[in-house]
């Protein structure tokens, strides 16, 4: 995984994941979530239904742990992520394992193009079956970021007043519910993730929970980060993630 300013966490367990997992596992959370809320947004209800086949090879994901699952049926998940692997090389024929010199990696750019070329001249990619689930974006990931965005939207959704189904409407973000999820997420010792998009260094002086004083472009961006999860959502009951649009 390339350095990040996320990576600084690393304490916090789900952070400890393989990126394409903690990818997964929000996947998966947006999932479950999304049945609650369709019971109140008719349009969500009818995604999942017709979706239903895509979601049975989880098996019972509503009540099952999502490391269990991982654990059980890794080969349902596409790989998202490089990954490092210095003592196992992999035995699927479409992955390449490559050794690379780290005196002065990036010299060897060019000709880790070239190797990947004619490596795929030999396979017939027409003939590649992806894994059952694998990222609907062709965008580079932040896995952390995704699943921050997720512990916020869970949380607006389970202690603030809905919008109206009816209007298709959603919960309005406020100062008021920002200030609410800092100091919840802070002393609630249950949970494992201090969110660096709002207790990060880069926030300091956007989100000061002590003096209850959030600046208005922070507001505005968490308005946007919250709207873009429903789309999310949305997405999820058809069974893409994380493309924008279902």
């Amino acid at each position: 995984m390339s350095k990040s300013r996320f990576n600084k966490r690393k304490n916090f367990q789900e952070y400890k994941m393989d990126d394409g997992k903690l990818f997964y596992l929000t996947w998966i959370k947006y999932l479950k979530l999304s049945h609650e809320i369709s019971k109140k947004y008719p349009t969500l209800k009818d995604n999942l239904i017709k979706s239903k086949d895509f979601y049975r090879p989880l098996g019972n994901y509503r009540k099952r742990d999502f490391h269990d699952i991982w654990t059980e049926k890794p080969h349902l998940f596409e790989w998202t992520r490089l990954k490092v692997s210095p003592e196992t090389l992999s035995t699927d024929p479409y992955s390449l394992d490559l050794s690379i010199p780290l005196r002065d990696g990036k010299c060897f750019l060019e000709e880790i193009k070239q190797v990947i070329k004619e490596k795929k001249k030999e396979l017939d990619l027409k003939n590649y079956t992806r894994p059952h689930f694998s990222p609907y974006s062709k965008r580079n990931l932040n896995p952390q970021l995704e699943y921050e965005n997720f512990l916020f939207f869970e949380f607006v959704w389970n202690n603030f007043k809905k919008g109206d189904p009816e209007k298709n409407e959603i919960p309005f973000i406020t100062n008021e519910i920002l200030i609410n999820f800092g100091k919840e997420i802070r002393s609630n010792s249950k949970r494992r993730i201090l969110p660096y998009s709002f207790f990060g260094e880069d926030y300091e002086r956007d989100f000061d929970l002590e003096r209850g004083h959030i600046k208005d472009d922070f507001l505005k961006s968490k308005r946007m980060i919250f709207k873009r999860c429903w789309t999310l959502l949305g997405n999820v009951t058809l069974g893409l993630f994380p493309k924008r649009t279902p």
